[in-house]
């Protein structure tokens, strides 16, 4: 009884292990396999498995060879350095008991290998090909001229002659601020200015002085012979010798007096030009031919100096900007400098224009991504009365190097 009590429990004991965990058993144990158990079970060249191959392979490598290289050095996995691990895709590399080749791969990096490690592909194409040609294809269009026109001075918008599309000419109003109050300094200015050159004008203190000198000296003279004569005095000479002394001083504070004037002058006039311009700040002009691309104020808004009120831009000249990596060069980067190139306008998708130009530009600083920036000048053109380039435009460059 006490026998096959035990016996008894062994079973539900068991069974208890079978429900719970049975999948963490050996397979000694259980008499199934173990998933979660390392397969290695790779296939070789005719499709056939190597299993007894990787076992005799696994039993072996306690006792490890002199191996003369690191691809035949065993590993935990009974394969070679070169040959895929489990779980691996067999179809890139063909495994063999002996050397591994390289299968079929479509890799996105032609120039990688298996000994040099994957390489990053350039953008562009990696170097000058056969034809001595360097190709750009993620160039782009710029206008040459791009104002973001500001306000100058703090102020109200009381006049905008200038809407989006809106073609205006050179010197042509575009905004005008609020100006009453630089208006009024100005004439202040003006007045001070007129007072001031008819001030410089005025030399009758001079006259004045040179005047009363010679009176001053006619009567120092006349001390002079009555002290000869004895009828005066030495104190009645140094008197009239001071008299005409300080005459004749006067007549240099006059001069100077007066230079201070004219001085003044030039003072008054800066001001009046100061006054000038803060009347200008308050009125911007077109500074060329342009059409107005974009409005961010309207009239009778507030602004402040340094408020972006609209953009203007000229159609009639476009940069072609792009990077060339150091890869594609061949020669020094300034000798880029005035070559050759067609350029490929993409002005949608389907239709490009094609026209050519030489490099106007090559940036004197590498960018971290490896390259120089360079640009190209080109002339705009028009199709029924519009501009056809655009900026922003995707652009693919060929320069000729040689």
């Amino acid at each position: 009884m006490k026998r096959f009590t035990k016996t008894s429990s062994l079973l539900v004991c068991l069974a208890c292990l079978g429900w719970v965990g049975c999948d963490r058993l050996p397979e000694s144990i259980t008499g199934r396999p173990d998933p979660n158990a390392v397969r290695i079970a790779p296939a070789g060249p005719d499709g056939k498995s190597l299993e007894n191959e990787r076992m005799v392979a696994i039993e072996s490598a306690s006792i490890p060879p002199a191996f003369p290289s690191a691809d035949t050095a065993p590993n935990p996995f009974g394969t070679r350095a070169s040959e895929s691990l489990p779980g691996n895709d067999t179809s890139f590399i063909a495994q063999t008991s002996g050397n591994s080749e390289v299968g079929s791969f479509a890799s996105p990096y032609p120039n990688a290998g298996l000994a040099n490690g994957l390489q990053v592909p350039a953008a562009d194409s990696p170097n000058p090909t056969a034809d001595g040609k360097i190709y750009i294809d993620s160039a782009h269009l710029k206008f040459v001229n791009d104002l973001e026109v500001a306000a100058q001075a703090d102020g109200l918008i009381t006049q905008m002659d200038a809407d989006e599309g809106d073609l205006l000419r050179t010197n042509s109003l575009m905004i005008q601020l609020d100006d009453r109050l630089a208006n009024s300094e100005l004439q202040v200015t003006q007045k001070e200015y007129e007072a001031a050159v008819e001030k410089s004008k005025d030399d009758s203190e001079i006259q004045y002085s040179k005047a009363a000198h010679d009176v001053a000296r006619e009567e120092y003279n006349i001390a002079v012979e009555l002290d000869r004569k004895g009828a005066g005095t030495a104190t009645e000479l140094s008197k009239k010798w001071l008299e005409d002394r300080r005459a004749g001083l006067a007549i240099t504070v006059a001069q100077l007096k007066n230079k201070q004037d004219v001085l003044a002058v030039g003072v008054s006039e800066a001001k009046q030009g100061a006054a000038k311009v803060q009347v200008d700040m308050r009125k911007i002009v077109a500074p060329f031919d342009g059409i107005v691309a974009e409005k961010r104020k309207e009239q009778h808004d507030w602004v402040r100096a340094g408020d972006v009120i609209l953009r203007l831009v000229s159609m009639e000249q476009l940069r072609v900007v792009g990077q060339v990596r150091v890869s594609q060069l061949s020669a020094a980067p300034h000798e880029l400098l005035g070559a050759p190139a067609v350029i490929d306008i993409e002005l949608y998708p389907g239709k490009s224009e094609r026209v050519t130009a030489k490099v106007g530009f090559v940036s004197p600083v590498m960018e971290s991504s490896g390259g120089y920036r360079i640009w190209l000048q080109i002339p705009n053109v028009k199709a029924n009365d519009q501009w056809v380039f655009r900026e922003g435009m995707p652009a693919r460059i060929e320069i000729a190097t040689r």
